[in-house]
Formats: C-alpha cells, structure tokens, sequence
C-alpha cells in the first residue's frame, strides 16, 4: 500500500489525499525492458480505480526511442471523485471535458523518439467510443485523424446542440506556447480542420452527412459546412 506521506512525496499535488491506497502489480524485466503485466489500484473507500497492463520493449542504443505498450488500461470515475476532494490544485488542471467521459478503457501505444512522438489510441468510455492517431515533432507541429463511434456529445459539453453523432476527424496544425494550462494549449492552436459526421442528433433532428472543412487560429475560425440530408440542405 502507499500511504498519504508516500503520495505526497512523490507527487506533491496529491498531499492532501488522506485515503490509504492499496496496489497489486505483476511485472518483469530490467531497467531498459519492463512487461507490465497487471497493475490494479484501490483506496480505501472505493472500488477498482485504475487498471493498467503494458510493456516497455528495450531502448536502441543508437537512438533514445521509447515505445509503451498499453495492453488495456481502465480508470473509473472514482479517480475524479478522489482527486477534486482531497487533491482539488491537481484536480483543477483536468479539463471538464474529460471529466464528464465518465469510466474508461483504453488499448495503444505511445513511441517517442528525439524528432517525433506518435499515439495509436482505442478508447471505450461512458460518452462513447474513439479511436486516435496523433502525430506531434519537437517543433510543435501535429497531425491527428479521430475516429468517434455513437459519441455522446451533450454529456461532454452540456452546451452543445449536437446531443450525439458518428464522425470522422482530420486535423493538422502548429501549437504555440503550451501556456499554464490544457486550456492555453488548445487556445494557441493553428491549423485546418475537416470532419464528417455519417449521423447526427442535432437541434432535435437526425441528419446524415453533415461535412465541415475550415481553419482556425486562436480566436477565430471559418469553415465551409455541407448538409445532404431528407431533413434538409444547406
């Protein structure tokens, strides 16, 4: 078990959490190979909170390359909970938005070598189902292509009038300063955008087809929007 004083020097963010938590693990290897093969996380007062299983392959000698491994990984809406009553300053830095997806089970791999770092991501969550190919080099440049199944929409962005949709994403771009937050981050993007919802709830209605191509800056976007739908064109 890790105890509070335990969290708290690891990471002084969590020094409030006052819940014992409990682990059991099941690994092999050395320093440069790890194979992580069941990684289970427990508090005191809650169920199953984290699930992990992945592995570590061996780092070339030529080359700082690490690739991850992510065999399955589970994290359940008790981690929320925990983390905005006993640990609110790191809590405060979890965008809204990937609080409200709820529970979650994610299979990929992550490689990071010295020009580029590439993310293959399958995720199964309360709000619906993604898939993700990011692709991000050292100077802040991006290529990404989501891939979203019966997306639950107003439950991430209880604004939105699109309650729900299966879309297709491509975006690539140029981040500017990371900023203090996730949310300057996302504010300083620069880039073109082009998507395709195949079904859509929106305004009460259900449309097929609805495409958008654009581009946007922080603070601005202009975008062409196409709609072929029985309900209606546009």
């Amino acid at each position: 078990h890790l105890t509070p004083a335990d969290l708290g020097a690891l990471l002084p963010r969590v020094a409030g959490i006052t819940e014992k938590m409990h682990f059991d693990a099941d690994f092999i290897g050395s320093p440069s190979r790890i194979n992580l093969k069941a990684l289970n996380l427990h508090s005191d007062h809650r169920d199953l909170i984290l699930r992990a299983a992945g592995k570590l392959p061996p780092l070339p000698k030529t080359s700082p390359t690490v690739t991850l491994g992510l065999h399955e990984a589970t994290i359940t809406d008790g981690v929320w909970e925990l983390l905005q009553k006993q640990a609110p300053e790191l809590y405060a830095l979890i965008p809204q938005e990937v609080v409200r997806i709820g529970n979650a089970t994610a299979t990929g791999d992550l490689r990071h070598d010295a020009s580029q770092t590439t993310l293959d991501l399958h995720a199964a969550t309360d709000a619906g189902n993604l898939k993700a190919h990011v692709e991000l080099d050292k100077q802040g440049h991006y290529n990404a292509t989501l891939d979203g199944e019966s997306i639950e929409v107003a439950r991430i962005i209880p604004a939105s009038p699109l309650t729900q949709t299966d879309i297709t994403m491509q975006t690539q771009g140029k981040a500017g300063s990371a900023g203090a937050s996730f949310a300057e981050l996302l504010g300083s993007l620069t880039g073109t955008l082009t998507a395709k919802a195949t079904h859509a709830h929106l305004l009460g209605y259900e449309y097929d087809d609805i495409s958008l191509n654009g581009d946007y800056a922080p603070g601005h976007y202009e975008a062409t929007l196409a709609l072929d739908d029985p309900n209606g064109a546009l």
